[in-house]
């Protein structure tokens, strides 16, 4: 079964502190240099009745860090809050809350950080007494076992979904912009051993509120995340899980389970390239034929730059060897148009 990740909303714009270069953002990460790794939910006062977003996987809700006033997203996931729709079954979320938890830990382990990608400050388990008496509504079977928390940035803005919507699609110069920064979060999460598995505009948040600026624009949303086993590599095909996003997903995905076979990093490309596709096209999507494969929108062969063109043809080969690493997607032409030496 596909497993749709948690929807993510905007809140209200605050003001922001002035932004530092890129580069000196590399590696370094803002949140855990004000707040030490949470234990317990003791330590936030969070507000469970304004929900920033609820999904399959659980619910994020708005907290502020007693010590130090930061203000944070805290996920909750449960195996008894299961959604009423009946998409997703106990076996579904007791494996994307592992998931969850095996990307934490590596990245807090490794004490990584990247300015495209959402800081993860920690995780914690607690009793489901103390949501309780914070007023979140459960229900009597997440009393039988621990809840489970993750702590990460809290992002003021818009998704990038709801950008491209309300522009009606985006410029070709834009979404060369956007496409640029989403490969570099996506490169760092991948030289991390960390493969996203269902990137998609909805799963990309802007930072702070009142900008469309690309260089504030965060990947989100971990649920389905696939970590490299150590001593494996990035281009290794390590993966089998049936995860993601229908429309968004590649097609080596789709068909792990059924032939037996596996796949690696590269299904973040394909996924990327309907991410471009859906950008220029106010979020339609590529076709598949059973005959023709992928199909590209027929006017952007008239309206999308030669270079672009080949690009987005790339990113969305069938044939994940054909397609491009993300480290060799940043250096295509189409991507170094209009970047400084």
């Amino acid at each position: 079964m596909l497993r749709p990740a948690v929807c993510w909303l905007p809140r209200l714009s605050l003001p922001q502190p002035a932004r530092l270069p890129r580069e000196s953002l590399r590696g370094f990460s803002m949140m855990s240099q004000t707040m030490a790794r949470p234990q317990s939910l003791d330590e936030f006062d969070v507000d469970f009745r304004s929900p920033i977003g609820i999904g399959n996987f659980g619910g994020v809700y708005p907290a502020q860090n007693r010590m130090s006033s930061a203000e944070v997203a805290i996920k909750l996931m449960s195996p008894a809050c299961l959604p009423p729709d009946g998409r997703v079954g106990r076996t579904e979320l007791v494996a994307g809350i592992g998931l969850e938890q095996q990307l934490f830990d590596q990245v807090l382990r490794d004490d990584i950080s990247h300015p495209n990608v959402v800081d993860l400050i920690g995780r914690f388990d607690g009793p489901a007494e103390e949501a309780d008496m914070l007023g979140l509504d459960l229900p009597p079977a997440a009393f039988e076992e621990p809840l489970h928390y993750f702590v990460m940035e809290l992002l003021e803005g818009m998704s990038l979904q709801v950008h491209v919507e309300q522009s009606k699609g985006l410029p070709e110069y834009e979404a060369r912009s956007v496409t640029r920064v989403l490969c570099e979060g996506l490169e760092f999460l991948h030289q991390s051993g960390i493969v996203h598995r269902d990137l998609k505009p909805s799963n990309v948040h802007y930072s702070h509120g009142g900008s469309a600026d690309a260089a504030a624009l965060k990947l989100i949303d971990f649920s389905t995340a696939g970590v490299v086993p150590q001593g494996a590599s990035i281009e290794h095909a390590v993966f089998d899980e049936h995860v993601g996003t229908p429309g968004y997903v590649a097609p080596e995905v789709l068909f792990a389970q059924k032939r037996g076979e596996t796949y690696n990093a590269k299904c973040d490309v394909f996924s990327l390239g309907c991410t471009l596709h859906a950008m220029l096209t106010n979020m339609y999507l590529p076709r598949r034929h059973a005959h023709l494969g992928i199909v590209i929108n027929k006017e952007l062969g008239m309206t999308l730059s030669p270079d672009g063109y080949s690009f987005l043809s790339s990113l969305l080969s069938l044939d994940p060897s054909e397609r491009p690493t993300v480290s060799e997607a940043l250096q295509h032409p189409w991507l170094q148009e209009g970047v400084s030496a």
